[in-house]
């Protein structure tokens, strides 16, 4: 019992120490539970090293394909689940760390659990770790570093090669693309590009990059050495085969493994062997992925590349930022900068020539050698840089080289004989082939430009040729193009490309093969040179004539391309008669080709395309191996003589796409043609609709055409291989099945252009049911204004299967798409476009949308589904759904939508459409219904991209806004815009949103009720809180006037791709907040409405936001951040309270944002991390904020390029100094670009706190009116390379000298704005403060309003602005005096440099300079000046000033009240009278205008030796006083509003002159009152109050006339005709007179007698009225008149019977250019015939109103036997008619023989009051195609219309 009681007491004793043992240790758990916690952590660490040393060598055992221990590989799984279950215990550890009772007590229960686990962790580590130990030792290679790792080279970050880059990334994320290639010509900066990606993807996207380099030889040893590298694989094999099976294998194991790889083969030249390479086959590639980069896109397309992209040169402002980070801060000198930047320009945007350059160039501060190098860049030589030839030369020359066949190597070196940077037609390189023979098939042109397009396509993928924008063409890069040069004179090819004579006179020629000459307007063509080898000879020039004998000598010529030259006739090209294939004479003015048809017989291609050529002569007739005649646009040709066409026995392709040529007058032609027309395979040409001649026209042979039955068509081919086309104009439907050309071709064409056919009620069945048209893509229908319906469904059609584009526009009574009647059977069909891409809707008021209906196979198909169906929702929309109100959020929870662009039932059948555009529907309520879709059982628009809405003013929503829940669709839309739709309220729905997923460009525009972009919820929708367009980088929200939210109160809305917003003009958008969530880790814009509640809420829990208010618009207020928070955020006071754990952050994404004129109230706008990418920011018209951005903000703005704050008033700091950092010590701006600040009055400082800020990329800063900015910041401002400072305050502008310091800038022009407080400058202090360069800037003086300034330049300071070169003085209300007058002697002479001088708006200015300040100052410099709005000045020079302005060469002076002579005497004593030798020898230009007190030009009371320039005694005159003065220079001289000038220059005499000169009165030997004659030798022309008047010698007489004008005009009243004019003053006067009045006249009878005709030689204006017994105006005359006259006007001349009475004469009036005639009652025509039309070539306008007999404007007088006949008569410029109440005009004209009318110019006519009148032209065909107002009885007709039909 003892012992058991012992034993008892042991147990016990036992138990209670393992108790309290076990007590303790859960104690510790608690206790120690941080410790234990922390041991974990440390014991696990060093585990990891432990298992990293492991996995290390397992790998280099795996690469090496060595076996090892298989325990080893589970040891590192065991040790991998452990971390996974450890890292949830971390998480956990974080989640469980809180308190009890409020966060006063710990959590006991957690802290046990987390210290017992963690103990048993370390347990298990501790057991991991002796299991490690019973391994063997081991030890490894270390592993080989990232391949990204490796690039040693900055790789400069461009955006171009960003966005490649995720374009790339893109694709790579995607499984579907195994393979992928980069491509682009070389030194394009493909490898570069690649190696970035690689950074960017590598341990990211792909746990492994491999990269090897192949070359244009490749040796896969090399290759397969460059993969095992990357792998760590050791290759055993020595054949090339066996290397290969090795990485194959590796490469199977990888991706056994699923380890991702990427394999980069860099510069791939041709199709490589897989094999050998050691890459798997596509299909057996699993998570490995191939990129190529290579230049050539076929190769790689060959090894099975799935998407190609183009990587082209850099445009260039990207090419400049390269080049400007290569050569640094120097290219920034003032002297440097323009040549650096016409050096970056030669490098061609392609980086490797800009890396090379720049790195010659880097720091080069010698301007001679940046002279020379973009010399040589320019001439294409290299001796500075050798590395460009070895580099980038030598690169593209081995890419030429490698061209597989000549044939493409010929192509590229016929687009080089182009000019840089030239839109090369593709049908250019055509013709020159087949001229030179490259082609098998070079007898088939339309076989063979198949295959130049091929070819070009190669060369494009070789990117060797570029694309063009200019449809047809190609473009070649200016090195590419250099390089091919050069290859191409250096081979047996001998290519030239010379700029002038000179140099190609100094070749040798005799070996040359092809040349082409690019001359300019400055250069002209020289003969006789010889070129015995020459094949092809392109010559371009600028209207040069082409010399007689230039083809003489080109023995071998086999292409002959002339362009822009004048070529009276075409020379002789005997020699090259059986050599030349082609001849291109294009936009050339030609005269006689019938040379070509005589002695180039053996021509194939031959084209006048552009040209001016009247007549296809006879001969042509004779080129019977002709195959291709273009004669496009020779819209002067008038006639294809007969047998021309009939004889062109080979033609195959005729281009006649002429402007209103005559075929009714060439019918042989048209006969000629239908004989031949079986033979055409191509034909372009225009017609018009009333020709019938064509009717029976045979082209069924046809194989491209392009048709034009529309003489005003607007289409045009742009390119040889578009589709055919047929477009059909201004006939009736009915015409189309009777015309055989038109009902051949409607069934073999793609595109059908249907314009004005009459009568034409629908498409199918009266137009196309007969003729069917099975090709057709492309349907346009415009201004039919009959049509109601396309398809009229109760005569059955089997639709439209093949249609891709359907146009609509202008069609007042089109009302649907398909016509279907009441009968059930037919009713509700419609037509399936399954092909329809793109559909545009215009103009179409009655339209009323796709009618709903069902799609039925048959006619006779059952429909009482849909007629149910129909009828109950019938029922639906016009009962319950039209009664319910608006409601009070502003959306339409239901409304009735009569007319829908697309009813429900036919949203299924656009499968492919990808374009919408719909304009001015008036009738349209709803583009989308979704209301009935609840049916549909596919997706709806599935692959639509793009919509266009614009002026629909009855739309109301674009879906309809119920059931769209139901509807799958729209999910590849990309692209919304919204313009001018008034009525429409809203955009979307939330269902909407969830569906349009892809959605990336939205705009919205002028919409007057717009009040949100999302409504509220539908009903029978699942509710959601958060509305997200995950796609959407650009939207744009402009002129929306009601718009006062993004969406309703219920949701939060969501851009996480956002990237451009601009928000232009929403007065009352207040509710939208800019915040981020998280989203699957990616922070998200987020614009939330937030109620009063919620904010209250939020605000009083967050002392940081007690300033902030949250209705602004667009953006967050301030940033507020609110993490793990509990508080609740009320949306609206119906929406339940909800937890949020928001952080606001901002726009991650956004680059670019605009913001005007929106509701933003006092605070700070941008805080923290709001914008991290943003580049452009513009603030507009924020009247209430205060700051925009915070401290913190600062490290966000990384990327901010451009910062723009205007129109804030109450803006005090740009960057707010609250919330500073302690330790801060700077601010960096660091890619910002552009700063401007303007209109911000109560700005005082960007930024006001002492921290300096660094602007390190700062290039232009812009300050416009912020008068109260002091400083631009406390600190010290850093920008190195701010070069363009412009400030601007109150009147002042200066284009300010940046002072390395922003702040001593801006207080600098300060102390500048303060000089405006200044009578006088002290120029000294100026210059010693710095202020003075505030005025002169690069040698330009400005002083602007400068109110009480007295006097620019003192006499004592006279020498600081000798080193100006322009001075420019304004505005100063208060200076009397520029230059002050001499007050002392000097010695020496201060020579100015001063060269243009410009004064304006002095009010008080009295004085230039005064006389004697030439004793002291030279301005012999000065060539301009300018004195305007000076009114107290009288007088510009003294006579000693005028002596000293030798190179003087414009004067202007306008608007100077006081002015009485521009050289004055004054009181200048001038010792021994004044004899000038010299006085503005130079001078060219001189206007005086506007100066009411202007007596002369030159005066002077002295003694005339030599007073002007030369003045020599007339040998002939005894008076000794006579006196000729000389401005051998003068040019131009203008006199406006001088009513006092009497002469030019005066002397000692009283000038008043009333006798002619000695010249014209050769019996007056002397003068009453002296004689000073003024000789202007180059002067022809005085421009007098706007008048040109000759001046016929001497100036002062001339004026003299003028002067006295009035006075001859009442003595010419005085007489009965003008015949016999004997008063030699008024046959002066006439012979000057440019406008002559005649009014009331009384007497005269004829107003130009024939004789006198030559007397009126000068006159341009002639004015005729109230002369009542005048009868004729110019009297006839056998010979041929002649008259400068540019303006007629006749009016009350009630006895008038002709103007011109010269029958079938031609007239000498070419520069006539308006006739203007009134109340003429006896005037029955203005023209006598249309002979007389040839006269007026420059005749304008036309107007003729009230003349009672007037019965055609142009007569019929002319003798139909002796008149010759014309095919075409042309007005070339008549643009403006109006013929008004003429009662007996009956027509325009009436022609003695049917003709063809031409007015190419004209564009606005309006006759009204002419009852009589039925035609415009009788028996003529009128060409108006600039018609674009007509007007006939107040009635407005189309543009285009036939005159001669709305006049009936």
């Amino acid at each position: 019992m003892e012992f058991l009681t012992e034993l008892s007491k042991e147990a016990i004793s036992k138990l209670g120490e393992l108790a309290l043992q076990s007590t303790v240790k859960q104690f510790a758990y608690v206790i120690h539970h941080k410790k234990i916690i922390a041991n974990l952590k440390e014991e696990h660490s060093k585990l990891e090293g432990v298992k990293e040393a492991l996995q290390a060598w397992v790998d280099t055992k795996r690469m090496n394909r060595e076996g090892f221990d298989p325990n080893i590989q589970q040891w590192l799984y065991d040790v991998a689940a452990f971390e996974n279950v450890l890292q949830s215990f971390d998480e956990e550890v974080v989640k469980k760390n809180e308190k009890c009772f409020g966060g006063k007590c710990p959590n006991l229960k957690n802290n046990y659990s987390l210290g017992k686990r963690a103990a048993k962790g370390i347990e298990y580590i501790t057991k991991l770790k002796e299991e490690k130990k019973e391994f063997q030792l081991i030890s490894y290679h270390k592993a080989a570093p990232t391949l990204g790792s490796t690039f040693t080279e900055d790789i400069k970050s461009l955006e171009s090669r960003k966005t490649i880059i995720k374009e790339v990334i893109e694709k790579l994320k995607d499984d579907k693309f195994k393979r992928i290639s980069i491509c682009g010509m070389g030194g394009v900066g493909k490898t570069t590009l690649v190696k970035e990606l690689i950074k960017f993807v590598e341990n990211k996207l792909f746990d492994k990059v491999v990269m090897a380099v192949v070359s244009q030889n490749p040796d896969y040893k090399n290759i397969q050495s460059q993969i095992a590298d990357c792998l760590g694989l050791s290759l055993k094999s020595e054949s090339v085969e066996g290397r290969g099976r090795e990485i194959i294998q590796r490469m199977k194991e990888i991706d056994d493994g699923k380890t991702k790889v990427l394999v980069v083969l860099d510069d791939v030249w041709s199709e490589l062997n897989f094999d050998w390479v050691g890459l798997p086959s596509r299909d057996n590639q699993k998570c490995s992925k191939i990129l190529f980069t290579s230049r050539h896109e076929k190769e790689c397309q060959k090894m099975g590349s799935q998407v190609s992209f183009h990587v082209s040169v850099l445009l260039e402002d990207e090419a400049w930022y390269l080049f400007q980070e290569i050569t640094g801060d120097v290219i920034y000198e003032p002297d440097i900068y323009p040549i650096a930047k016409q050096v970056s320009r030669e490098c061609g945007g392609l980086p490797l020539a800009i890396v090379i350059v720049g790195k010659a160039l880097e720091n080069e501060k010698n301007l001679t050698t940046w002279e020379v190098a973009f010399e040589q860049l320019k001439n294409s030589q290299s001796s500075t840089f050798s590395d460009v030839h070895k580099f980038v030369y030598s690169r593209i020359e081995l890419s030429f080289k490698f061209l597989g066949s000549t044939e493409h190597k010929k192509l590229l070196m016929l687009c080089a004989l182009f000019p840089e940077d030239f839109d090369i037609p593709i049908e250019s390189l055509l013709r020159h082939a087949m001229g030179l023979g490259l082609f098998k098939v070079a007898g088939e042109p339309l076989k063979a430009r198949n295959r130049v397009h091929s070819l070009v396509n190669d060369l494009k993928r070789c990117c060797l040729l570029l694309n063009s924008d200019v449809p047809g063409c190609v473009k070649m890069h200016d090195i590419v193009r250099d390089v091919v040069i050069l290859v191409a004179y250096k081979t047996e090819h001998k290519f030239m490309v010379k700029y002038d004579m000179k140099s190609l006179k100094e070749e040798k020629l005799n070996d040359i093969n092809a040349i082409s000459l690019i001359l300019d307007e400055t250069i002209c063509l020289e003969g006789d040179l010889e070129f015995p080898s020459l094949q092809l000879l392109q010559v371009q020039s600028n209207e040069k004539k082409l010399p007689e004998h230039f083809f003489r000598g080109m023995k071998s010529i086999k292409v002959l391309s002339v362009q822009k030259f004048y070529i009276p006739k075409i020379p002789s090209l005997c020699e090259s008669s059986t050599s030349l294939h082609t001849l291109q004479v294009e936009s050339c003015n030609v005269g006689d080709i019938s040379i070509i048809g005589k002695e180039l017989i053996h021509l194939e291609v031959l084209s006048f395309a552009h040209s001016n050529i009247k007549e296809l002569p006879v001969e042509i007739g004779n080129l019977s191996v002709l195959r291709l005649l273009d004669l496009t646009n020779c819209n002067d040709l008038n006639v294809i003589s007969a047998n021309v066409l009939i004889r062109l026995s080979r033609l195959e392709e005729l281009y006649l796409r002429m402007d209103n040529f005559p075929w009714k007058k060439n019918d042989v032609a048209i006969n000629e043609l239908k004989k031949i027309s079986h033979q055409l395979k191509v034909v372009e040409m225009k017609v018009r609709g009333t020709e019938v001649l064509f009717n029976d026209l045979n082209l069924y042979n046809l194989q491209k055409f392009w048709i034009y039955v529309d003489p005003y068509t607007y289409l045009q081919r742009s390119s040889y291989l578009e589709s055919n086309l047929l477009q059909v104009s201004t006939i009736n439907y009915q015409s189309v099945n009777s015309i055989l050309m038109i009902s051949q071709l409607i069934k073999k064409c793609e595109i059908l252009a249907i314009r004005k056919v009459k009568d034409l009620k629908n498409i199918m069945s009266q137009l196309l049911r007969d003729c069917p048209s099975p090709y057709l893509k492309d349907l346009r229908i415009d201004s039919c204004l009959d049509l109601e319906c396309l398809i009229d469904c109760t005569v059955y059609y089997d639709g439209l299967p093949h249609i891709q584009s359907l146009s609509l526009e202008n069609l007042p009574k089109f009302k649907e798409m398909c016509y279907t009647s009441e009968h059930p059977e037919v009713n509700g069909l419609m037509i399936e476009f399954s092909c329809l891409v793109k559909l545009k809707l215009e103009k179409l008021p009655m339209f009323i949308g796709f009618k709903q209906a069902i799609n039925l196979k048959e006619p006779n198909q059952e429909v009482k589904r849909k007629r149910s169906s129909e009828s109950e929702l019938t029922k639906v929309e016009e009962g319950v759904l039209s009664s319910v109100p608006h409601s009070e959020s502003g959306s339409y929870t239901s409304l009735s939508m009569k007319n829908k662009l697309f009813s429900s039932d036919w949203m299924q059948q656009f499968p492919k459409l990808e374009t919408i555009s719909v304009e001015d529907c008036s009738s349209i309520n709803v583009v989308f219904d979704t209301q009935r879709s609840s049916h549909l059982d596919g997706q709806v628009f599935p692959q639509l991209k793009e919509i266009e809405i614009a002026s629909l003013d009855q739309l109301t929503h674009v879906w309809s806004t119920k059931a769209m829940h139901c509807v799958q669709g729209f999910q590849n839309l990309k692209s919304l815009t919204i313009l001018s739709c008034d009525s429409l309220r809203h955009v979307f729905t939330p269902a909407i949103i969830r569906a349009i997923t892809n959605i990336e460009k939205l705009e919205i525009q002028f919409c007057k009720l717009m009040e949100s972009l999302v409504s509220d919820d539908e009903d029978g929708e699942e509710k959601v809180n958060v509305i997200s367009f995950e796609k959407l980088y650009s939207l744009r929200l402009s002129r929306l006037p009601s718009i006062a939210r993004v969406c309703t109160n219920s949701y939060e809305i969501q851009f996480p791709s956002l990237r451009n917003l601009v928000i232009d003009d929403c007065p009352k958008l207040d509710i939208l907040f800019l915040i981020t969530t998280m989203h699957n880790n990616h922070p998200v814009v987020s614009y939330s409405n937030i109620g009063d509640t919620g904010f209250s809420n939020f605000e009083g829990n967050n002392s940081r936001s007690s300033n902030c208010h949250f209705g602004c618009t667009p953006l967050c207020s301030k940033l507020i951040r609110q993490n793990n928070t509990n508080k609740k955020i009320n949306k609206t006071s119906s929406t339940s309270e909800r937890k949020t754990n928001i952080e606001f952050r901002g726009a991650p994404l956004l680059q670019e944002l605009y913001v005007n004129n929106c509701n933003l109230h006092k605070c700070l706008v941008i805080d923290d991390y709001l914008f991290p990418n943003i580049k452009s920011l513009i603030m507009r018209g924020f009247d209430k904020i205060s700051a925009l951005l915070s401290f913190s903000s600062m490290r966000s703005l990384e990327h901010l390029e451009k910062l723009h704050i205007l129109e804030c008033k109450n803006i005090y700091e740009i960057v707010s100094q609250k919330e500073l950092e302690a330790n801060g010590e700077k601010i960096i701006f660091p890619a910002l670009q552009h700063l401007r600040l303007a209109t911000l009055p109560d700005l005082k400082a960007f930024f006001h706190g002492s921290y300096n800020l660094d602007f390190p990329s700062h290039q232009k800063l812009d300050i416009k009116d912020c008068p109260n900015m002091e400083v631009f910041s406390q600190g010290f401002s850093s920008t190195p390379k701010l070069k363009d400072v412009n400030i601007e305050i109150g009147s002042l502008t200066s284009n300010s000298i940046h002072k390395n310091d922003i702040n001593v800038t801006l207080q600098l022009f300060k102390a500048f704005v303060a000089l405006q407080r200044s009578e006088m400058f002290d120029m000294k202090e100026l210059c010693d403060k710095g202020v003075f360069e505030y005025f002169v800037k690069e040698k330009v003086m400005n002083i602007t309003k400068f109110h009480r300034l007295s006097m620019l330049v003192s006499f004592s300071e006279i020498k600081i602005l000798q080193h100006v070169r322009k001075l420019n003085v304004n505005n100063c209300d208060a200076l009397v005096e520029v230059f002050e007058s001499v007050t002392e002697k000097r010695d020496a002479t201060t020579h100015y440099q001063l060269q243009e001088m410009t004064l304006y708006s002095l009010p008080r200015l009295s004085h230039i300079w005064n006389h004697n300040i030439t004793k002291v100052i030279s301005f012999k410099n000065l060539t301009l000046i300018t004195v305007f709005d000076c009114q107290n000045l009288k007088s510009l020079f003294s006579h000693s000033m005028a002596r000293s302005l030798v190179q003087l060469q414009k004067i202007f002076v306008h608007n100077c009240e006081m002015m009485e002579e521009i050289i004055t005497k004054g009181e200048e004593y001038i010792e021994g009278g004044n004899k000038v030798k010299t006085l503005f020898p130079k001078l060219e230009e001189l206007k005086l205008l506007y100066l009411p007190q202007l007596e002369c030009v030159c005066s002077g009371n002295f003694d005339y030796d030599i007073p002007l320039c030369t003045v020599e005694e007339d040998k002939e005159f005894n008076n000794s006083d006579q006196v000729q003065i000389s401005f051998p220079e003068l040019k131009e001289l203008e006199f406006q509003e001088v009513p006092k000038l009497k002469c030019f220059c005066s002397g000692v005499y009283n000038y008043d002159i009333r006798l002619l000169s000695i010249e014209e009165c050769p019996n007056m030997r002397t003068f009453p009152y002296g004689n000073v004659i003024i000789n202007t030798p180059n002067l022809h022309i005085i421009y007098w109050d706007h008048v040109d008047t000759p001046t016929l010698g001497d100036l002062n007489l001339t004026i003299y006339y003028l002067h006295n004008s009035e006075k001859y005009k009442v003595e010419l009243q005085k007489l009965e005709t003008f015949r016999d004019i004997v008063d030699e003053e008024l046959l002066g006067y006439i012979k000057r007179v440019t406008k002559l009045v005649v009014v009331n006249f009384h007497k005269l009878l004829t107003c130009i007698p024939s004789n006198m005709m030559h007397l009126f030689s000068n006159l341009k204006i002639l004015k005729v009225d109230e002369c009542e017994c005048i009868e004729e105006i110019f009297e006839s005359n056998q010979s041929m008149l002649h008259c400068e006259l540019e303006s007629l006007r006749l009016s009350s001349l009630p006895k008038l019977k002709h103007i011109w009475k010269n029958y079938g004469q031609i007239l000498g009036f070419e520069y006539l250019r308006g006739i203007i005639i009134k109340q003429c009652d006896d005037l029955e025509y203005v023209l006598p015939d249309v002979g007389v039309v040839a006269s007026l070539p420059n005749l304008y306008y036309l107007h003729v109103s009230e003349c009672e007999k007037m019965k055609e404007i142009i007569g019929n007088n002319c003798n139909p036997i002796n008149c010759v006949q014309q095919k075409k008569i042309k007005f070339p410029k008549l643009s403006e008619m109006g013929l008004f109440n003429l009662p007996s005009l009956e027509c325009f004209s009436h022609s003695c023989f049917p003709c063809y009318i031409e007015m190419p110019k004209f564009f606005y006519g309006n006759i009204k009051d002419c009852p009589k009148m039925k035609t415009f032209w009788c028996d003529g065909i009128l060409y108006t195609p600039d018609l674009w107002i007509l007007y006939v009885n107040g009635t407005a007709f189309d543009k285009d219309e036939d005159m001669n039909e709305v006049i009936l």
